[in-house]
């Protein structure tokens, strides 16, 4: 090799490096990441099971993200994350702004290609500014060699579909960025209906930069669109793909409408989709500092071939080396970001707020599925803020480790005001972490099951919610899972445990019926610094703090392989505090015993069960049917509500003394109507929990699969039991006040 050649490769390699610092202002470091995920790693290598204490960690970096400059746009929507005060972020644009590309290309790039949508002509060659090329269409059809980048022009609008489909090398990749006047705001790729406005399909070595995307159809919406694919029909990996601080947003489609087709969920911001064989995959894919809102899903990686088509069983190809750091993700119909098929994968310092706003889908703020990190645990969700999941039917949790995720770390995350509670822990998987999290103000339930040998400890639950479980139930009847050292607490009225871990020690329960006392348990208010200033932003969490006088102080059991840190990365002080944060002062001398056990159901008093989307009763009609009509006081509309040992209710007609039951015709249908008692039969077992609206849903305890509820059907006053998530159902008609007889 020429010293020239040299030279202009050790250029390149400081250029590419300096822009990767650049890129992840305001982030952990990749270093520090390596340490956050380090204390697992040694705890739970050489075959030892993660969560059963003490391992080495090194401290964790919590720097927010900063943005740098901010940019006006340009007849154009405004970035929902330009303005501090937004109610989005309360953060500036975490991407800092677009950036001029044009010296670094210069001094790197084997071939620049500038367009010019304005001035641009697709008869120029593209090589100087001069020169630029007008349209996408004759840039799709340009030869571009490895080391070439793509440059738009700041400020305009290049409408069509970018794509992307021949490769760089890992020493010289494909760029495509901006430049010009970054005052202008950032190109914009407008897809004006297309399937997707750019397409990265069967390439590797190619990095997406410093654009604006977006998919609006003009002529209205009639078919799923999104706003970047990078798709994988190989055999084979795609490597070194990179789409970093662009704003993506506005893209409107079917999928917003939610049609009933699972394949259609994976439309909208970054797509991630795998359509090759058993070996498809991705190594080394970054998405990093991204703007998103206003689509269905913000990041979705699936294998689109194995997983919709053959079955959620299939076998399919894992991928490694993906990161998906730094991303604000806002108002998104469906999922915040999804990953699946890795084997090694990270997820840290996202911001995911108001999402799963379509109420009948199965949608989520973060969550894996299709993942194993090994022994190593490489399958890491740290540092992320998922908030106000909206759907009050479907899942809408906060996080979710979905099917067949396992051995994955969960920690140091933030989920607040999200409908369907913290998070939501399928069975099919298996040994993973949850701790140090925080859960502020989610509803219905913190956990929604819990799976098979999975370690829940140093979490902090908060809730003033009214008829909220810890644990909604056991996944499969699985008896193997831990709950130590957590605060658990419950302001509202009738907080429930609900499933019961098989160990469960350590835990301060404030505000829970039927919470052990014993194996380290008590019943205190855990003493929070101030809970009036948690909100937005992971740094509000601080409002949680314990109070000197705290119980929970050195309270907690040692817990194998756990950090030296807590949620905010300070240390843990001599024996562990119960909760995520570590108290960091001196204790007081005096203990407070302040304790709440609240108010149940009266089991001999009479209630009524009012639809909140009718305003009628729950009512045993003449011939024995369960209806809503209107309230008149009579005793066929009086119930008695009693607690079952198993934190369920059964339901009891006064009149009648007979039991609300379910019972299955067949998997697609399945009524309600009276019976008498049976003891142990618990197709006359309720479980009542609150919605996001205040109301309460009623759904059976034997139900098969995830039913939301029973309702009063669109036609007539008959109760439904209404299958997963139907999309006729409107707020309200699923949701019920129950209240005392008069």
């Amino acid at each position: 090799m020429s010293l020239k050649k040299v030279l202009l490769y050790c250029l390149v390699v400081m250029i590419l490096f300096s822009s990767l610092l650049i890129g992840c202002n305001g982030l952990s470091s990749s270093t520090e990441s390596n340490k956050s995920s380090s204390s697992i790693k040694e705890g739970a290598s050489k075959g030892s099971k993660p969560g059963d204490s003490s391992s080495d960690n090194e401290d964790e970096s919590e720097d927010e993200a900063e943005g740098e400059d901010k940019y006006e746009t340009k007849n154009r929507n405004e970035d929902p994350l330009s303005e501090d005060e937004d109610f989005f972020g309360g953060t500036e644009n975490p991407t800092g702004g677009p950036k001029d590309d044009s010296k670094e290309a210069e001094a790197v790039a084997t071939m620049v290609v500038y367009m010019d949508a304005e001035t641009g002509s697709d008869k120029n060659d593209g090589s100087t500014p001069e020169k630029a090329l007008k349209t996408l269409d004759k840039l799709n059809s340009k030869v571009l060699l490895p080391g070439s980048w793509v440059l738009f022009k700041s400020g305009q609008v290049f409408a069509g579909t970018l794509k992307a489909s021949v490769d760089g090398t890992e020493e010289e990749p494909l760029v495509y960025s901006a430049y010009g006047d970054t005052k202008k705001g950032r190109p914009v790729i407008s897809g004006n209906g297309a399937e997707f406005a750019v397409r990265i399909e069967g390439a590797s070595n190619i990095t997406l930069r410093n654009l604006e995307i977006t998919n609006i159809s003009p002529g209205g919406v009639t078919s799923c669109k999104g706003a970047v694919l990078i798709g994988n029909m190989l055999n084979d990996a795609m490597k070194n793909i990179t789409v970093e601080n662009c704003y993506i947003h506005d893209v409107n489609s079917t999928v917003n409408n939610m049609g009933q087709k699972p394949y259609e969920r994976v439309y909208g911001g970054v797509s991630v989709l795998m359509f090759g064989g058993t070996k498809c995959r991705f190594e080394n894919l970054n998405i990093l500092n991204n703007s998103i809102s206003k689509v269905f899903a913000g990041i979705y990686m699936n294998s689109f071939n194995y997983v919709f088509l053959n079955g959620w069983d299939a076998e399919v190809g894992f991928s490694n080396e993906i990161n998906v750091k730094g991303n604000v993700i806002t108002d998104v119909e469906g999922d915040g970001i999804v990953i699946s098929n890795a084997n090694k994968a990270m997820i840290e310092n996202n911001i995911v707020r108001v999402h799963s706003k379509s109420y009948n889908a199965y949608v989520a703020g973060i969550w894996v599925h299709h993942v194993d990190g090994g022994d190593e645990f490489d399958v890491v969700v740290q540092n992320n803020e998922s908030a106000y999941g909206r759907a009050y039917a479907a899942d809408s949790q906060g996080f979710d480790l979905d099917n067949q995720a396992n051995n994955c770390l969960l920690q140091n995350n933030y989920s607040h005001h999200n409908s369907g509670g913290f998070l939501l822990d399928m069975g099919s998987g298996g040994n993973n972490v949850v701790r140090y999290n925080v859960s502020f103000e989610d509803q219905r339930y913190f956990i929604s099951q819990i799976g098979h040998y999975t370690r829940v400890y140093n979490n902090t639950f908060y809730s003033t919610s009214d008829n909220m479980y810890f644990v909604y139930y056991d996944w499969n009847g699985w008896v193997d899972t831990h709950a130590r050292n957590n605060v658990v607490y419950m302001g509202g009225k009738r907080g429930k445990l609900g499933g019961m871990p098989k160990t469960t020690t350590n835990n301060c329960f404030y505000g829970v019926l039927g919470s052990p006392t014993s194996a380290g348990n008590f019943q205190l208010d855990p003493l929070f610094a101030d809970p009036s200033l948690v909100g937005n932003g992971r740094d509000s969490v601080k409002g949680l703090a314990l109070q000197a006088a705290s119980p929970c102080i050195d309270a907690g059991a040692v817990i194998y392989a756990a950090p030296k840190t807590d949620f905010f990365g300070n240390p843990i002080q001599g024996t562990v505090d119960i909760g995520a944060l570590e108290f960091q002062g001196t204790k007081s001398a005096s203990v407070s015993k302040k304790a709440y056990v609240p108010d149940d159901y009266s089991p001999n008093s009479k209630y009524k069960i009012v639809n909140r989307l009718t305003n009628k009763a729950l009512t045993v009609s003449g011939d024995g049917n369960i209806v809503v009509e209107e309230f008149t006081g009579s005793s066929n509309q009086a119930w008695l509500i009693q607690s079952t040992s198993g934190n369920s209710y059964r339901i009891l007609s006064l009149k009648s003394q007979l039991c609300l039951t379910l019972r299955e015709v067949d998997k697609a249908n399945q009524e309600v109507y009276l019976s008498p008692f049976i003891a142990g039969d618990v197709s006359k077992n309720w479980v009542i929990f609150a919605t996001r609206n205040g109301g309460l849903m009623l759904s059976s305890w034997n139900s098969p699969g995830f039913k939301p509820g029973i309702g009063p059907k669109a036609s007539d006053p008959k109760l439904k039991v209404f299958s997963a998530y139907p999309g006729d159902v409107e707020p309200g008609r699923l949701e019920w006040d129950i209240v005392m007889f008069k």
